[in-house]
């Protein structure tokens, strides 16, 4: 198969990439600090700053710390936390990060440069007949991909992760709590996405995915809440707090979502439905980096957010079967959506020939 390519799209994208990359190069210093010992913690890990390459300004950092910051009976104030560590070292330039940001530039480059084939694949996919079809394939792979996953991850949580040294068995929650978190705020986005797609270019099978999407948004943040407060039960000795910032942010989630459902089951015209809810999501949107940000910019009883690939901060024993439930949570997810967008489809397309051919077929 010949691989067409548009080398102008290529090019100029691939230029203005690479200028973006250089005023935001990546630096690296070393952080370090005294944590009060209680807490038996280093304060020790690394700064990151963004900034134009060959100078000292910084556009913006992030900082990740290699240990937790909590103790048997209390939670250290992590502005105390903030106060208490310190960049030292040399500031150097990150190449290796660089030079992964460099990879993802050229696969943008290149997509740019394939815009006419992305386009036509767009368009092909926007056929809600072909799309029926198409995700017949996917399903039964996805579903089987899931439940594999789901045993062997759950076998692997429970039987082989080791018991945690404060929590023992209790913290098992984890490999159900944390994957529906994680998709229910990435199912969010993706919602967002489509129905600005759907507003925008009025593509009819973006707006059948975002409408397809909230009742499983719903439920896994349902999920996130029910395993979270059991979760806390045993380990804060409460089961809910009103005036912490990450339960809230999660509940006000869930009530968005419910009213997304809500306002697209009121309006019986389909494509104003549509208007309206993706109106609706694109205006919640900002309670997603709320939820995110929650932990680490106001004193909440939810720990710090689990640093999978930090061998400091969590066992690799347990961060594996972890990574294997996300995964197993997004393959599911996946598969159920597909389900319930054929289901749309032939709902909003059960006055065509092609449906009509389709029920006598089966």
């Amino acid at each position: 198969m010949k691989i067409r390519i548009n080398f102008n799209y290529f090019l100029l994208s691939l230029g203005c990439l690479l200028l973006l990359s250089l005023l935001l190069a990546p630096h690296t210093q070393p952080l370090q600090g005294a944590i009060p010992p209680e807490t038996n913690a280093k304060a020790i890990g690394y700064q990151t700053e963004f900034g134009p390459i060959g100078t000292g300004i910084t556009v913006f950092k992030r900082r990740v710390l290699n240990s937790r910051f909590s103790s048997d009976t209390t939670l250290l104030n992590k502005e105390k936390v903030e106060q208490m560590i310190q960049p030292k070292g040399t500031r150097r330039f990150d190449r290796n990060f660089w030079l992964a940001e460099l990879l993802f530039i050229v696969l943008i480059a290149y997509g740019f440069g394939r815009y006419d084939s992305i386009t036509g694949f767009i368009k092909k996919t926007g056929s809600l007949k072909y799309t029926y079809h198409l995700s017949a394939r996917f399903i039964p792979w996805l579903t089987a991909i899931a439940v594999l996953l789901l045993l062997i991850g759950l076998v692997d949580g429970l039987v082989f992760a080791p018991i945690d040294a404060k929590q023992k068995d209790a913290y098992r929650i984890i490999f159900i709590h944390v994957p529906a978190s994680s998709i229910s705020l990435q199912l969010y986005v993706f919602m967002a996405l489509m129905a600005a797609i759907g507003l925008i270019w009025h593509i009819k099978i973006a707006e059948i995915l975002a409408a397809a999407a909230a009742p499983l948004g719903a439920a896994l943040t349902a999920i996130s809440l029910i395993t979270g407060s059991i979760w806390g039960g045993g380990t804060w000795n409460t089961f809910w707090e009103w005036g912490d910032p990450r339960m809230m942010s999660v509940l006000i989630l869930l009530f968005i979502y419910l009213s997304i459902m809500g306002l697209n089951s009121a309006i019986e015209d389909r494509r104003t439905a549509a208007s309206a809810t993706a109106i609706l999501t694109l205006s919640a949107l900002v309670i997603i980096p709320f939820v995110i940000l929650s932990v680490n910019y106001f004193n909440t009883l939810h720990q710090a957010q689990t640093q999978i690939f930090n061998k400091n901060s969590m066992d690799p024993r347990m961060a594996r079967p972890l990574v294997i439930m996300i995964f197993a949570f997004m393959f599911y997810t996946a598969a159920t959506l597909l389900m319930r967008v054929r289901a749309e489809i032939i709902h909003s397309e059960r006055n065509t020939q092609w449906v009509s051919e389709e029920a006598a077929g089966s």
